[in-house]
């Protein structure tokens, strides 16, 4: 049942990319996007993973090396 629900899962976030992709090659869309001061960047879930963990990485260094602290 678990396998069943993360293969429907897979298949509705596939569906919600190929829409969100589908929706970027309108060109009012990409407009109205411009306007809002958004910079489409179509990634895959595995590609938008892999940026979130570099700009965590990145970030992490950034606060360490401005000494940063949680108060």
């Amino acid at each position: 049942m678990v396998k069943a629900r993360g293969a429907r899962k897979n298949r509705r976030v596939s569906g919600l990319l190929i829409a969100g992709f589908g929706a970027l090659q309108h060109p009012a869309i990409r407009q109205k996007l411009s306007e809002f001061g958004v910079d489409p960047m179509p990634l895959t879930s595995e590609q938008f993973e892999a940026l979130v963990r570099r700009e965590i990485g990145t970030n992490t260094q950034l606060v360490k090396s401005a000494g940063i602290k949680v108060n």
